[in-house]
Order: structure tokens, then C-alpha cells, then sequence
């Protein structure tokens, strides 16, 4: 049984590495070069969908290594690192490295960048620390899942928030000659309807998850939507124009500004 389940595990992560969704994420730029554009023409959904399972996978990383480890004089330690190690050395890599190479030039420098963002990352992930089981009991067992801890929210929807900003990027920023074919064909493909579809529904769960905040309900989205915006048509220029590294860079930016919101909003 057991060896079925890790075959069949094996065959799942073959599946998801070859998707576009995964690929425009993590792959090697000669490795993506070599894609079929075409593939890549409805990416916004992968995106939308992975980001969305990383969220969940992180939460229930963050609270299996919790449970397992405790934390230490009150500092959920472990469980930070094993969040940042699988995220940001997995699933996020290229976007925590467009993001340092975005704002500074050159390997010392740009290991230092990447040494900053980290550093960030850990010190808000830290702060996310909640006392308050804040367990939805009032609702069915069946159905508590879907009111996660507080400190839970930002984990789950701050790579959504960010998978986003990629699909505004190209809303404001157009494929030009010096954009990759699989990026101008995931610009071509998500429509400005797409977009408003996904902030519509991102902004109702953020809302409900956050109503219990002292700011207005939408502060925290508000700073999502104008960095993704601001941010990603800077990113683009710093870039040349639209492409990878800046849709990357982006999304790696507006989940740092959506933790940082929610921790002002606390």
C-alpha cells in the first residue's frame, strides 16, 4: 500500500513539474525557451490554482511543524523555517532572486539582496504568531477548514494575492519584442475579465477572513492591488519591458506588501 501511495505521489509531482503554471514559476530559462507557446496560453489559471495550493500546503506545514517541534521561549522558529525553506527555496526561488536582481546589480550586491529579503520574511512570518486558537467552533467540524487561525490567513492567501499581481502585470504592460513567447503568450491569454474575476473573489474571502481588524476591511487589499500595479509597471520598466523576471519579481513583492498590511493592521 504504501509503495502504491509513493508511486503514485512520484507520478503527481511529474505531472505538476511539466505544467506551465510550474514551469513559468520555476524552470530554467533555457528549459522554458524551448516550450511550445501555445501551452502557455491559459497559465493564469495554473497560477491562480498553484498559488492557491502552496497557500494551503503552507499553512499545513506551518502547523504539522508547529505541533511537532513547539517553538522555542515562545518563537514558532521551526515551523518559519521549514515555510521559508520549502517555499523560497522551492516553488518561489525565481521570484525571490528576480526580486534582488530587480533592485540591485551584480552578484555581491545581489546576495545581499537576497540575504534582506530572507531576513524579512523570517522576522514577519515570526510576527504572525497568534495565542488565540481562534477555531471557527460555532461552525460543523466538516466545514472548519474553511476558517482557518488568523495567523493562518496571510499564509494562505498572500501567494494568491501574489499569483495575481502577475495577471494585473500584464494588464498594464504588453509583450513587446523583448518578451519571452511563452510570457507574451500568458499576456495574450489573460484577459482583463479573468483578472477582475479573480480580484472579485479575492476580495471577498480577504474581507471575510480579515473583517476582524481595526483598519477598513479593505486596507490590507488595497495595498496588494496599488503595489501589484505601481509595483509591476515599475518592475517592467526596470526590466526593459514586459517579461519573466518582472512578473516574477512582482508577485514576490506584493505578497511581501500583503504580510506587511495584515501585521500594520494587527
Amino acid at each position: 500500500m504504501s509503495s502504491r501511495v509513493f508511486i503514485l505521489t512520484m507520478r503527481a509531482v511529474r505531472w505538476l513539474t511539466h505544467r506551465p503554471a510550474y514551469m513559468l514559476l520555476t524552470a530554467e530559462d533555457d528549459g522554458l525557451a524551448n516550450q511550445l507557446p501555445g501551452r502557455f496560453g491559459r497559465t493564469w489559471f495554473g497560477i491562480m490554482l498553484l498559488s492557491l495550493l502552496w497557500g494551503a500546503s503552507s499553512m499545513v506545514l506551518y502547523s504539522w511543524t508547529w505541533g511537532l517541534f513547539g517553538d522555542f521561549s515562545g518563537i514558532p522558529l521551526m515551523p518559519v523555517v521549514v515555510v521559508l525553506v520549502v517555499g523560497l527555496m522551492g516553488l518561489y526561488a525565481r521570484c525571490l532572486l528576480a526580486l534582488a536582481e530587480s533592485l540591485v546589480k551584480g552578484e555581491p550586491r545581489r546576495c545581499v539582496a537576497v540575504a534582506v529579503i530572507v531576513a524579512a520574511w523570517v522576522l514577519m512570518l515570526l510576527g504572525l504568531k497568534s495565542w488565540n486558537p481562534n477555531f471557527p467552533y460555532y461552525l460543523p467540524y466538516i466545514w472548519q477548514w474553511t476558517r482557518p487561525r488568523m495567523m493562518f490567513r496571510p499564509l494562505l492567501l498572500a501567494p494568491i494575492w501574489g499569483g495575481w499581481a502577475m495577471l494585473l502585470a500584464v494588464q498594464f504592460c504588453r509583450p513587446t519584442e523583448r518578451s519571452e513567447p511563452v510570457v507574451a503568450a500568458f499576456a495574450r491569454g489573460c484577459t482583463p475579465l479573468a483578472t477582475t474575476a479573480v480580484l472579485t473573489a479575492l476580495l471577498m474571502v480577504t474581507m471575510v477572513y480579515f473583517n476582524h481588524l481595526p483598519w477598513t476591511q479593505l486596507s490590507i487589499s488595497a495595498t496588494a492591488i496599488v503595489t501589484a500595479a505601481v509595483g509591476g509597471v515599475l518592475l517592467c520598466r526596470r526590466w526593459g519591458g514586459l517579461c519573466r523576471a518582472a512578473l516574477l519579481a512582482t508577485n514576490m513583492l506584493t505578497q511581501i506588501a500583503f504580510v506587511l498590511a495584515y501585521l500594520a493592521n494587527r
